[in-house]
């Protein structure tokens, strides 16, 4: 998201103001270009990209009094703004090497909807390209999202899942493997990726295939 931020002209429009993370001040965190240098930066901050009409919230600190209760504070403020829809990007370990078993390798990507998104559109996958994160669970599965559980040091992906589930509003999380480490591939993967049409126009149908980009030096 940061490469995101400073390749394309985002403003940083505000601070996300809330009890529920711990309060933790840094130093210069990201300056855009042009912009003065050593200012001060606050642990959940707001950018906004008028051209590509998207809003990143940047969080850089952890949850103060229980994960559930900033999760199910953040829905309410999604639903307050009336946000269109909502993305959630992570990355996962596999302790078999799934998809990716080196971080020099371009990485797919999978998708994984919320109640709402998916019940107004049990086509999204096909349409767009782009298979369903946990589809190797399919046949053993034995609960509504036990997918999640396939989830491993991806931060509060699930956390905030499982209250985006309960959300009347599209959202849909965005998976990549990482073996560990840096993933400098999977970051350009992500820069890439963010610059499609996520959620799949009618237009984009027929040739959408969000899963699998196709990188080259160049770009």
């Amino acid at each position: 998201m940061e490469l995101f931020i400073l390749n394309n002209n985002m403003e940083r429009v505000g601070f996300y103001k809330t009890d529920f993370l711990a309060p933790v001040v840094m130093n210069d965190n990201m300056t855009i270009a042009g912009q003065v240098m050593g200012q001060i930066s606050l642990p959940a901050e707001v950018w906004f990209s008028a051209e590509h009409n998207m809003t990143f919230l940047m969080i850089r600190t952890g949850p103060t009094g229980g994960m559930r209760k900033f999760a199910d504070e953040l829905v309410a403020f999604i639903m307050l703004t009336d946000f269109a829809r909502v993305v959630l990007l992570t990355s996962t370990l596999s302790p078999v090497s799934r998809e990716r078993d080196s971080n020099r390798q371009i990485p797919e990507v999978f998708a994984y909807c919320n109640n709402f998104m998916f019940k107004n559109n049990r086509n999204y996958y096909n349409q767009n390209g782009i298979r369903r994160f946990g589809y190797w669970i399919q046949d053993t599965k034995r609960r509504p999202h036990q997918e999640m559980a396939e989830l491993s040091a991806s931060g509060w992906a699930d956390r905030l899942m499982k209250s985006f589930n309960r959300m009347e509003k599209p959202a849909c999380m965005f998976v990549i493997f990482c073996t560990g480490g840096v993933d400098f591939v999977g970051g350009y993967n992500y820069f890439e990726f963010l610059k499609q049409e996520m959620f799949g126009g009618e237009t984009d149908q027929a040739t959408q295939r969000l899963g699998k980009l196709t990188l080259t030096a160049d770009q």
